[in-house]
């Protein structure tokens, strides 16, 4: 059940300018015209983006301040003066794997077994203000206009009774890969899913990355630079890389994983879902040297049947 919102205590920057920066960015760019209102007003439960007001009022407590910091960036056009705000991302769920788990044993005893774990995310996406879909052209990051399809009578009323945002937010574990692996060999799916540990992910971006105690370390110089994972998963690299850098591009095959790794940057990696490119000026300024493939992210499937998550 989500809780009453906590005074709003924005880590950098009034929250009006930050609530302004941010979701204007979304309604121009994301066409999510509706999260300013909802925002603003308070949002009425069941509509798309109810729960993401939740998300910028629990970011300075639970999050380091990652939404404040990027729409900040938003806002002014430019990096701030201060480094990206980190999270430390472990494999031990915090009780967020749990919580789903409950959620989808209920689902299962209402005759809900291999539809469980997507209904859920489902249900995330769309109240934070970011449902997936394919379009008619094989689209996959498409902004759905409409809820998802209901499992059963009520089952949006149960799910919106049930949630427990607070217990989700604060677990800084990408706990879905294994919740989709558990799932997938459960059933007789078409694709397999084995996710790299995220300590392995964690060896992966130290070793790309300059460590930050190097002499003349340069945090803005390293923060424009790209992380792009062409079999994506969950997001394990995205979210690690995001302590590092602020252009995270990604794909993979299966709609359901990038479910999954949308949830994960929509909760804990603000950059990944909401681009700066023509926004922030030191990205811009760096993406003029680069070749324009590398910068310029497609969005359909290609000749291969490869789903592009941005």
């Amino acid at each position: 059940m989500l809780k009453p919102i906590p005074e709003k205590q924005p880590a950098s920057g009034t929250g009006d300018e930050i609530l302004d920066g941010l979701l204007g960015f979304m309604v121009k760019f994301r066409k999510i015209d509706q999260m300013m209102e909802l925002a603003r007003q308070g949002p009425k439960q069941g509509e798309r983006g109810y729960m993401f007001p939740w998300v910028m009022n629990l970011d300075p407590y639970v999050l380091n301040g990652r939404w404040s910091w990027w729409s900040e960036a938003i806002a002014m056009g430019k990096l701030p003066d201060t480094p990206i705000p980190k999270l430390d991302f472990t494999d031990q769920s915090n009780g967020g794997k749990k919580h789903i788990e409950k959620l989808m044993d209920q689902l299962a005893a209402k005759g809900h077994v291999h539809t469980s774990l997507e209904y859920i995310l489902d249900e995330l996406l769309w109240g934070l203000g970011r449902p997936m879909d394919f379009g008619s052209d094989k689209t996959v990051n498409r902004i759905k206009e409409e809820p998802p399809r209901e499992l059963f009578e009520g089952s949006r009323k149960w799910f919106i009774e049930n949630i427990r945002l607070d217990i989700l937010i604060q677990d800084h574990c990408d706990f879905w890969a294994d919740l989709i692996a558990e799932n997938k060999g459960k059933s007789a799916q078409r694709t397999g899913f084995f996710a790299t540990p995220m300590s392995i992910c964690e060896m992966m971006a130290r070793m790309s990355f300059i460590d930050p105690r190097t002499p003349g370390f340069d945090w803005k110089k390293q923060a424009v630079q790209t992380m792009s994972d062409p079999c994506v998963g969950t997001g394990r690299t995205l979210l690690v890389s995001s302590n590092y850098c602020l252009q995270l591009f990604a794909q993979d095959i299966d709609l359901l994983v990038l479910k999954a790794c949308n949830y994960n940057l929509m909760m804990f990696a603000p950059w990944g879902i909401c681009p700066g490119k023509g926004l922030i000026k030191e990205l811009d300024e760096e993406n003029l040297k680069q070749p324009e493939q590398v910068t310029k992210p497609t969005f359909t499937f290609n000749n291969s049947g490869q789903g592009s998550l941005f």
